[in-house]
């Protein structure tokens, strides 16, 4: 699985506006700060009892329908990087092989 820090993550960003990033924390926390011109597409959702529960099928769906192109380079964060980097295995599992998972996620952005 490929994988990146946030400075390499702004370089990336500063040579092509218009990367592609993936914000996979609930709508929520995405609200609260994102990377600039991410796409949230959650993959986990939390329980009423405050669990967090992978929603990987409707998560792949969602890709698939937005991004067709499965050699496109995909830019995925969360939080910290953590839980991106199981979104980042499910969507190279289906075939996008150019996913890479983004190393401490919007935390380390804003940071």
């Amino acid at each position: 699985m490929n994988t990146l820090n946030v400075d390499q993550l702004q370089a990336s960003k500063r040579d092509d506006p218009e990367t592609i990033v993936i914000d996979i924390r609930i709508r929520s926390e995405f609200e609260t700060g994102h990377v600039p011109g991410a796409f949230n597409i959650p993959a986990f959702v939390r329980t009423e009892e405050g669990e967090v529960q992978p929603v990987r099928d409707p998560f792949l769906r969602q890709v698939t329908k937005r991004f067709a192109d499965k050699n496109e380079r995909i830019y995925v964060c969360c939080s910290h990087g953590e839980l991106s980097m199981d979104a980042t295995r499910w969507m190279v599992g289906a075939g996008y092989r150019n996913a890479v998972n983004v190393q401490g996620g919007f935390t380390a952005w804003e940071a």
